[in-house]
């Protein structure tokens, strides 16, 4: 993972809110009363729980992520 992916999930976000015609609607998923949960392999401990949390401080009015629970890989095996 790079540094600049993690930033894709808030972008993602405030481009689905303007497919939709309201480019504030992203904040209902970044804002409020709003728990984010990230289930992730364990190389992406760090981009996670350090990295992503710090650019999301940057906007202050953005909720953390809530619960980062971090195994040793993913797989579609399980």
């Amino acid at each position: 993972m790079w540094f600049e992916a993690v930033i894709g999930y808030l972008s993602a976000t405030k481009e689905w809110a303007k497919s939709r015609g309201d480019e504030e609607e992203w904040r209902s998923f970044w804002q409020g009363d709003v728990k984010s949960y990230y289930f992730i392999g364990k190389d992406n401990i760090i981009f996670h729980t350090i990295i992503w949390p710090a650019m999301l401080m940057g906007y202050s009015d953005l909720n953390l992520p809530y619960d980062v629970p971090a195994n040793e890989f993913l797989t579609i095996e399980g």
